[in-house]
């Protein structure tokens, strides 16, 4: 069973939500820069952006978290082992605004980055949480010429963290 609509607009609403205060907050504490000043702004960014990002993407690991213990039982997974996703490395934020500072649109880039850095650990701790509690991407052997090697990669059930890594490998070839 997947997950409603109504359940995934109230995913969808609380993650813009925290985007959105995110946002405010970054706009509080560099509203003051003088036509944000590339230098200027790179200095403040070192110090309060990472920070920000990091306490808005721990507030949605912690509701990425709330969501997979209320979905697991309903998709049939067993008991959840939820692991709440670390945020993004903080001199990797600073570097990436950093980079959106470097740009035309550095109120827009910045934005779209404060976004992204926010929701990631949500999806991180989703889908961490699943492979963790057995709900991955099987190789499914079909026919009665499956290899042994074949038959080994199935019998190790849910590892694979994509669709494509269970039927392909890591490096992108069939086996077969």
């Amino acid at each position: 069973m997947a997950a409603s609509a109504a359940e995934l607009e109230h995913v969808r609403k609380v993650l813009n939500k925290l985007s959105a205060e995110a946002w405010s907050d970054v706009l509080k504490a560099f509203g003051d820069l003088p036509k944000w000043d590339q230098q200027i702004a790179r200095r403040a960014l070192e110090g309060a952006w990472p920070e920000l990002i990091d306490t808005y993407g721990n507030m949605a690991a912690s509701f990425g978290a709330d969501m997979f213990e209320e979905w697991a039982d309903s998709l049939q997974i067993r008991r959840p082992v939820v692991d709440l996703a670390e945020g993004v490395d903080p001199e990797r934020a600073t570097a990436r605004a950093g980079w959106a500072l470097t740009t035309s649109d550095q109120l827009g880039n910045l934005r779209i980055l404060a976004d992204e850095l926010v929701k990631q650990p949500y999806r991180s701790t989703l889908h961490d949480s699943a492979l963790r509690s057995g709900a991955g991407w099987a190789r499914v052997p079909t026919g009665s010429e499956t290899c042994s090697f074949c038959l080994m990669l199935a019998s190790r059930g849910g590892v694979y963290r994509s669709e494509q890594i269970a039927k392909l490998g890591t490096n992108g070839k069939k086996y077969h």
